[in-house]
């Protein structure tokens, strides 16, 4: 696991990068930890090396008012309908949010959590996809 600890300014939100992945259901090699999606390099990646169902999820230090979730996924074949559930948690309650769609590769996919939602812990399960699960990388927004 790697800890990012700086934040990056965009819109009216703040990018959280206090934040660890951890990968289940995953085969991947040394070279594709879940940290890779954390990552600015554009060349990193996190594969599951499976098809769905297969389930990522980011964990914060401290508990964040998260109002949208990107993903950028890498796949192959390049596009496909997909379903990702993303679950936040905050220790008490949890909040379902479900992106179902047309996905194409290393094209970000934007999921708006409204009302914004307090979490601590993210976990995104792909459910469907014609692709082995993979992202290039996945970014958290919440308010200031």
């Amino acid at each position: 696991m790697r800890k990012r600890t700086n934040k990056q300014k965009s819109d009216s939100c703040v990018q959280i990068s206090l934040i660890t992945a951890i990968a289940e259901f995953s085969l991947a090699s040394m070279f594709e930890k879940p940290s890779n999606v954390l990552t600015a390099n554009m060349h990193d990646t996190w594969n599951a090396r499976r098809f769905p169902p297969a389930t990522i999820t980011l964990e914060f230090t401290e508990i964040q008012l998260v109002t949208r979730i990107e993903l950028l996924p890498d796949m192959l074949p390049e596009r496909g309908d997909v379903e990702h559930r993303i679950t936040l948690q905050d220790g008490t309650s949890c909040k379902t949010s479900v992106y179902a769609g047309d996905a194409e590769n290393m094209k970000w996919i934007s999921v708006n959590i409204n009302p914004p939602t307090p979490a601590q812990k993210i976990d995104i399960i792909t459910t469907k996809s014609p692709s082995f699960v993979a992202w290039r990388q996945i970014k958290v927004f919440a308010t200031e």
